[in-house]
């Protein structure tokens, strides 16, 4: 018995021991993380392993991966990752309906009396960073000009009248805290009224930290400058320059800091933005009802409807309460709550139908009585918020369902039916239809305001389509509308025995298809006469506009009857676009992949079937 207690005595001792070297930091302060999403609970530093417990915070379901090559970095040394808990690496992971994730990863261990180090994903620029951890318990901290420090700003100061009128908004400012071994990039994303793309284009980042960048707008309007995977919303006018600083510790550790405040504006529309990026969530849109898609679809749309009013309300309430808000501010909120609250109420009826597979919802008699008594469209605050571009096609969808909802639109600034009408030619581009001389007309009388810039765009698509009649490096082949069955694939690749295949079916509105081909094409340039590129594409893809993308894609291309395209979908089981088919030397097919693979798989496949 005294053996056992004295053996019993001595290993907690040598637990007591190991556990008093290990040192803990809680929350660590760091430098910046190049996602909003993924935080640093704790790490612990310990003789055989550095343990990193990670949390991320983001929308339930959502998936992540993490690579396995995911690393810790210190005094120019690498410490691999080893093991962990709650993922798996390299595998998607769903975000739970809490919306919150932990994780444990352990990594080899950094040496003692280490301060800072870096976790990174990859070497490169591709995947999740965070730089600066602090391992010392410091608080990082960034020198914030006196001039911001002291920055006083008229939050009470009107909003420009909208006007619609194209010029480049230019953003710059200055980014705390930055060094160049911090492989990011910051954007400014603006959305085009006229096509409702996003476009994103890079800022120019010096390696002080100042950044320059402009984006093409048509008035003012909300663009998004992005540091990294953050997203900081402003407004910005047309002609007009605006300056934003960011402390990269702030916006990385948000207001776990004793400076909460970390994102500064100067010039055009300061005093607004300055605001907006101070409000709480329970004053926006975010605090509306969520789609409780299981409720939402046995309880039908009424239920819905009741709880984003009530929800509307209260924070309609909080921003009445709320005493620091401008009252510039506060109609700029409740017009933007509200119309996102009325938008969510007259699209339930199309999402239920939706989600039930064709099912209609039952829409009482007095379904839109609050959205008409509202009548969110016609606040002149719509025009400044990023529903505005949307509101045209709103327009149209409403007209189909309910006469007194599109008279809501009738007395709505001048900037939605021009924009209506606009958006319907610009529609007509997008498919390679250039305008008529009587639409040209029409066009300054229903659009004036967008005019000129139709005008340009419509050059645009003539002159690509008289570009196009001459380019070479791809070649359209017929194939019998008659065939049917295995015949359809079969007589796809029967011209192309004797090299390895690479069968791509896509459609022109596939935006996944179109990223695919943008990342294989140095493969394909590296596979240039060894493997064939086959393009396949079917009657969902307007002829036109097929015809006019094809000159850009190098390759062999068929266009295929409704009938042949679902045959060959089905014949390789795919769910959807893009499928990937390789073929070998003797038209066997080798393997499949739906959604783009990666060049590293498919160059892998291109020399297996060279080798055969």
């Amino acid at each position: 018995m005294r053996k056992e207690i004295i053996t019993s005595m001595a290993l907690l001792a040598a637990l007591t021991s190991a556990s008093a070297k290990n040192k803990v930091i809680e929350d660590p302060s760091l430098k910046f993380s190049s996602t909003p999403v993924l935080g640093i609970d704790e790490i612990i530093l310990g003789d055989t392993a550095t343990t990193v417990k990670f949390s991320i915070e983001d929308t339930p379901g959502k998936t992540f991966t993490i690579a396995s090559r995911a690393a810790l970095y210190a005094g120019g040394q690498k410490y691999a990752y080893t093991s962990c808990s709650g993922i798996t690496p390299d595998m998607a992971t769903a975000v739970p309906a809490e919306g919150e994730l932990h994780f444990t990863m352990n990594f080899k261990p950094v040496p003692s009396g280490t301060k800072t180090v870096d976790f990174k994903e990859s070497e490169s620029d591709k995947g999740w960073s965070i730089w600066g951890i602090h391992l010392d318990g410091k608080k990082e901290k960034v020198d914030v000009p006196a001039e911001l420090r002291k920055q006083k700003l008229d939050r009470e100061q009107p909003l420009p009248a909208i006007v619609p009128s194209y010029g480049y908004a230019e953003i710059s400012g200055r980014l705390l805290g930055y060094s160049t071994d911090m492989n990011f990039s910051v954007s400014l994303t603006s959305t085009d009224m006229l096509t409702l793309n996003d476009e994103t284009v890079d800022c120019t980042l010096s390696p002080d930290g100042s950044f320059t960048g402009k984006v093409m707008l048509c008035a003012t309007a909300p663009i998004y400058l992005n540091v990294g995977e953050h997203r900081i919303e402003l407004l910005a006018s047309p002609g007009k320059s605006a300056s934003v600083t960011v402390s990269l510790p702030g916006i990385s550790e948000d207001n776990d800091r004793d400076d909460a405040k970390s994102i500064w504006f100067e010039g055009e529309l300061s005093a607004f933005n300055d605001e907006y990026n101070s409000l709480d969530d329970d004053v926006t849109e975010k605090a509306l009802y969520k789609w409780d898609f299981p409720e939402f679809k046995s309880s039908g749309i009424v239920p819905f409807k009741e709880k984003q009013l009530k929800t509307l309300n209260l924070i309609k309430a909080n921003i009445d309460s709320d005493k620091n808000l401008s009252s510039v501010m506060k109609n700029y909120l409740k017009a933007r709550t509200e119309l996102a609250a009325s938008i969510n109420i007259i699209t339930a009826p199309l999402l239920y139908r939706n989600m039930t597979q064709g099912k209609e919802a039952e829409v009482p008699a007095d379904y839109y009585d609050e959205v008409i008594s509202m009548n969110a469209f016609n606040n002149k605050f719509n025009a400044y918020t990023s529903m505005a571009p949307r509101l045209a096609q709103l327009t149209v969808a409403i007209a189909r369902n309910n006469e007194k909802l599109y008279n809501l639109f009738k007395d709505n600034s001048e900037l939605i039916p021009q924009l209506t009408y606009a958006q319907t030619v610009a529609k007509q581009f997008a498919d390679f239809t250039p305008v008529s001389d009587e639409i040209k007309e029409a066009i300054k009388g229903n659009s004036p305001a967008f005019a000129d810039k139709l005008f340009e765009m419509n050059d645009e698509v003539v002159a690509r389509i008289e570009a196009n009649k001459s380019k070479t490096g791809y070649t359209v082949h017929d194939l019998d509308e008659n065939l049917k069955g295995a015949d359809v694939f079969n007589n796809i690749i029967s011209q192309f025995k004797g090299k390895p295949i690479l069968v791509d079916f896509w459609a022109t509105w596939c935006g996944p298809c179109r990223m695919g081909m943008k990342t294989i094409e140095p493969l394909k340039q590296e596979m240039a006469g060894k493997v064939t590129f086959v393009y396949v594409s079917g009657v969902t893809s307007p002829k036109n506009l097929w015809q006019n993308m094809i000159p850009d894609i190098h390759g062999e291309h068929f266009y295929v009857t409704a009938e042949q395209w679902q045959t060959l979908l089905s014949q390789f089981e795919s769910q959807g676009i893009p499928t990937y088919v390789v073929v070998d030397k003797d038209g066997n097919v080798q393997s499949k992949f739906i959604g783009f693979p990666g060049n590293d798989k498919l160059k892998e496949e291109f020399e297996k079937a060279l080798a055969k």
